[in-house]
């Protein structure tokens, strides 16, 4: 009976269009009404057709009875060099393989968002894993990974921290990035579940067993400065205002690596959190939030983690935020020690400028005023060009304007928004055109 029922479904247009053909109607009225049935019912057909195939092949890939699934696309640099960043992929369905370490995996759940994550199976079920020296060991054996990308070390994070051992769920799996010190993975989400993993790769590079741990060392370089500018970067990508930092807020967020730092253990349950820091130290704010993660990154690395998870990509992009600040302190987990990276995400109830550029606008502001009051002077002048001099002094009065402003609002603390940022960039281009304009008048 179901049978039947789906093979009318599937072949309803041929049976409209034979009992609009042997019906006694007029010739030129049966073409019109079959063109009709074809272009109405066919394009419905059509549709059901298509849903029933897709749903179909999905099922049959999911039970492990076809192979590859449609080309999927890639999004992010957390499997470099391995897969790039926009590239097409094929999954093979991981019913007809078995799971094996080394394998690129495919997985959403509710610590991704429900968005698809890909990441190399590194740890199996019920192994023992820890991470130690930029080392992945498992079960007291270190893992040599000639598949990362320039054979970056790999630090723990907020879930697997340095030298803290765990042992993998009977039914779940350790995950990593191919780019250690970017990507969002186990590290931060926890174990992935057997059940939540829907698309394998088998790739032809796989991690080995060596029997000894090879020394390394670390340099941490994190430049609140080169952090603000690759942040400002991404955010500007998108059209946002750029954020601003200033010495306070990268004090307060050392002060929070600190607060971390003494106290991993109970970190996320116990520990003072950063709104009471913050106000505590008299900083107030509208909104906050806090990125904390390990490791000895740069300044760049700091961003790219940021910009791999989906959450905090999306805070780092809200417009309502205008302050950052960066802090990083050592912590120490049994007998490994590892820097605490503490960012700080703000919109102050009063912005806090940094005093150099207070002083810069402030200078700006004289310098110009002074300038134009002296350009005045050569007015009717038969040394100067009068038609150019005008134009100087145009320019010299929109540029004294433009610094009259700003400086007043970060005196007053008031905040910037999206047109004094355009003046700002106007004000470098003027400031340009009148320096090159003097000479012409006035020489060296």
């Amino acid at each position: 009976m179901i049978l039947i029922k789906l093979l009318t479904i599937i072949f309803l247009p041929l049976f409209l269009l034979k009992d609009i053909f042997v019906s006694k109607r007029k010739l030129v009225k049966k073409i019109g009404l079959g063109l009709s049935t074809l272009l109405v019912f066919g394009l419905l057909w059509k549709s059901a057709f298509d849903t029933i195939y897709n749903l179909g092949k999905i099922s049959f890939f999911e039970a492990g009875i076809t192979d590859e699934l449609t080309k999927v696309p890639v999004s992010g640099p957390s499997m470099l060099p391995t897969i790039k960043d926009g590239t097409e992929i094929e999954l093979h369905s991981p019913k007809k393989y078995l799971l094996e370490r080394g394998d690129i995996v495919s997985f959403k759940s509710e610590q991704t968002g429900g968005l698809h994550y890909l990441k190399r199976l590194i740890g199996l079920p019920g192994e023992e894993v820890v991470i130690k020296n930029g080392l992945v060991l498992i079960n007291n054996k270190v893992l040599q990974e000639d598949y990362t990308l320039n054979n970056l070390p790999t630090f723990g994070n907020s879930f697997l921290m340095d030298c803290e051992k765990k042992t993998i769920d009977d039914d779940a799996y350790l995950v990593l990035g191919d780019n250690r010190t970017v990507s969002h993975d186990s590290r931060v989400i926890g174990f992935v579940k057997e059940e939540d993993i829907d698309g394998v790769i088998k790739p032809e590079q796989r991690p080995q067993f060596v029997d000894q741990i090879p020394e390394k060392t670390f340099d941490i370089s994190i430049n609140p400065q080169e952090f603000l500018r690759d942040l400002n970067q991404k955010r500007q990508e998108e059209g946002l205002l750029p954020l601003a930092t200033h010495s306070f807020l990268n004090q307060l967020a050392a002060a929070h690596t600190e607060q971390v730092a003494s106290n991993l253990d109970n970190w996320k349950k116990e520990t003072e959190g950063l709104e009471e820091l913050l106000t505590r130290q008299g900083y107030r704010y509208n909104l906050v939030h806090q990125f904390v993660t390990f490791g000895y990154l740069t300044s760049q690395n700091v961003v790219e983690q940021i910009f791999d998870s989906p959450s905090e990509k999306q805070k780092f992009l809200t417009a309502e935020f205008t302050e950052v600040g960066i802090g990083v302190s050592e912590a120490q987990n049994k007998e490994c020690a590892f820097p605490v990276i503490s960012v700080i995400l703000s919109w102050p109830a009063t912005p806090t400028y940094a005093q150099d550029l207070s002083a810069f606008w402030s200078e700006q502001k004289t310098k110009t005023t002074q300038t134009l009051t002296a350009l005045q002077t050569f007015v009717n002048s038969p040394r100067v060009d009068q038609q150019k001099l005008r134009e100087l002094i145009n320019s010299v009065a929109e540029a004294s304007t433009i610094a009259s402003r700003i400086d007043s609002k970060i005196k007053n603390q008031q905040p910037l928004d999206q047109q004094d940022y355009l003046d700002m960039d106007r004000y470098r281009s003027l400031a340009g055109q009148i320096n090159a304009s003097l000479k012409e008048l006035f020489g060296e």
